[in-house]
């Protein structure tokens, strides 16, 4: 578990999402592609279902998690040691970051059914388990954030940082080698494909199929049609149709229609963190009299204290609106989050300047502080919801898709980014042209052979700067109008219904138990005895309590 938690999930993924920034800008990519690569890094998120189904109906070597979280470290080892040994290409890059996703988003997933496995036989532990989870997680985390910034800044390089990610990625493997998961290895004569799960419920085993697919290919069309905003909206406004309309064919009414609104709520909120993100960081060349924060400040002193802020906004949800009914909850946390994007608008437009506060202070006091405590106050709800739709024994299989889905959003917010960024002509990067071949990237002051491999002449090369001007209204309509859409929609698709109802009963009829991945119900066939000793063999993992799990995927 402190494999997993510490070094895994907190300050590994930590560490990689801190990294990307001064990776990416010291590559001299601009903020679109940026914003772009980051999406692909995060696409194996989107793709969970279908590992946790393939990793129960596949065993890999024998085994059902083992193997299959050691091939997902070293997959993550070697790309960090090519990210910190060699110079490669932005796109190179992109995909290494891919299967460091692959590591993360595996090893979460196979190692939830331990936890659920130690509340069963300890439950009088309960509680303590779950604080030290939270402690664990936030304690890589915070090492993370500590030592990213600093480095960043220093002599050494951000390659440095991935020096220090290759063994946490390789650690996880020796607990799991030695082992501590206590996955259970097959007989030789019984380590086929085990098709009675898939037969159990075909529906949702292809709609996991079917989003791995659509997060992988809008992975693929961001690597390679970069260049080309509206293809990568058309994909992307084509991938949520069919999903969207595969969803209400494979699941209940009631569960299709709030996976909807949670797909939505991802939407709406545009991300445009290549805009945002390089302006806060720019130096005054881009950015005249604009903040050029450190990454030390960005990335270390901003993260511990928005990590703060981040648990006072669920000590917060949880005392003032614990007890109330969804729609109000998301009506409310909508608008809140919706406000906290003024406070990018004042520091875009120099007010906090005009009034006497400082960058510094006003980005604690907006991004840190006051959007953190409305993000969760957002995120809370949503976490809820999933937890009060998923059904008893089912809840893996029902977290998985409908996360899957939620992550999904966010990869089509950010392709909807790059069209708003894009489209109002923001350009985050001082470039240089020569006016006499009209190629970019010449050498000013300086006689040279051009990126397109013409002589430019020292006086017809000239600079040409970063432009900011619309920002303020792409922040305006992405993080403050569009977001509201959502509010209307909460009416329509999310259950009238208190935090405390029951929201679950009856979505997939009786099922008997969960096997992770796939969920299992009563059958006929020449598979019934795979199935029952399936399920026996997998029971004590999906008999733990719900709130262990509504926890587990806070983090």
């Amino acid at each position: 578990m402190a494999s997993a938690y510490f070094g895994v999930k907190g300050a590994l993924y930590s560490f990689n999402g801190l990294a990307m920034l001064p990776y990416y800008k010291g590559k001299g990519v601009s903020g679109t592609d940026y914003q772009l690569y980051s999406s692909i890094a995060r696409a194996p998120f989107s793709m969970k279902a279908l590992f946790g189904a393939v990793s129960d109906a596949v065993p890999f070597f024998g085994y059902h998690k083992a193997s299959y979280i050691v091939f997902s470290s070293i997959l993550g080892s070697l790309a960090y040691v090519v990210l910190g040994s060699f110079w490669v290409s932005a796109s190179t890059a992109a995909l290494l970051f891919f299967a460091i996703g692959v590591e993360l988003a595996v090893v979460d997933l196979l190692c939830e059914g331990k936890y659920a496995e130690l509340m069963r036989e300890k439950p009088e532990t309960g509680a303590a388990l779950v604080t030290w989870v939270w402690l664990t997680y936030h304690v890589g985390s915070f090492v993370a954030a500590l030592l990213t910034g600093p480095i960043a800044d220093s002599s050494y390089g951000i390659q440095t940082v991935f020096w220090i990610c290759l063994p946490l990625a390789a650690q996880v493997s020796i607990p799991v080698a030695l082992g501590y998961l206590k996955d259970v290895r097959r007989k030789q004569g019984d380590r086929g494909v085990r098709w009675g799960k898939l037969r159990q419920h075909p529906k949702i085993f292809m709609l996991s199929m079917g989003m791995a697919a659509g997060a992988f290919g809008q992975a693929l069309v961001n690597l390679f049609f970069r260049p080309f905003p509206m293809v990568l909206l058309a994909y992307s406004v084509s991938a949520s149709c069919v999903l969207i309309v595969a969803a209400f064919w494979a699941m209940p009414i009631t569960l299709a229609k709030a996976n909807l609104f949670l797909f939505l709520d991802a939407v709406v909120y545009i991300q445009i963190g290549g805009a945002l993100e390089y302006w806060f960081t720019a130096s005054h060349d881009c950015v005249p009299s604009g903040p050029a924060f450190d990454y030390t400040y960005y990335s270390t002193y901003t993260r511990v204290v928005g990590s703060i802020a981040a648990m006072a906004g669920v000590a917060l949800f949880q005392h003032v609106m614990g007890e109330w009914r969804m729609r109000k909850i998301f009506v409310t946390t909508t608008i809140l989050r919706s406000l906290a994007g003024l406070f990018d608008i004042i520091m875009v437009e120099r007010v906090n300047i005009a009034i006497g506060i400082s960058d510094k202070w006003m980005y604690m006091l907006g991004d840190a502080i006051i959007y953190e405590v409305a993000y969760m106050l957002n995120f809370m709800p949503v976490v809820v919801l999933i937890s009060k739709l998923c059904p008893k024994d089912m809840e893996s299989t029902t977290y998985a898709v409908l996360a899957g889905f939620s992550n999904f959003g966010q990869q089509v917010a950010s392709t909807l980014g790059i069209v708003f960024i894009t489209g109002y002509g923001i350009k985050s990067e001082v470039t240089t042209k020569c006016s006499a071949t009209g190629a970019t990237g010449c050498t000013l002051n300086v006689t040279a052979i051009d990126e397109s491999g013409n002589v430019c002449p020292a006086l017809d090369c000239f600079e040409i700067p970063c432009k900011w001007d619309n920002l303020s209204v792409i922040i305006f309509l992405t993080h403050i109008l569009i977001p509201l859409a959502i509010v209307p929609l909460s009416f329509v698709l999310i259950p009238d219904a208190a935090c405390t109802d029951d929201m679950s009963s009856g979505l997939f009829g009786d099922p008997v138990t969960t096997s992770g991945g796939l969920e299992l119900t009563e059958v006929r066939g020449r598979d019934d005895q795979e199935v029952d000793e399936d399920a026996k063999e997998k029971a004590k993992e999906e008999d733990a309590t719900q709130s262990f799990k509504d926890t587990e995927h806070l983090l």
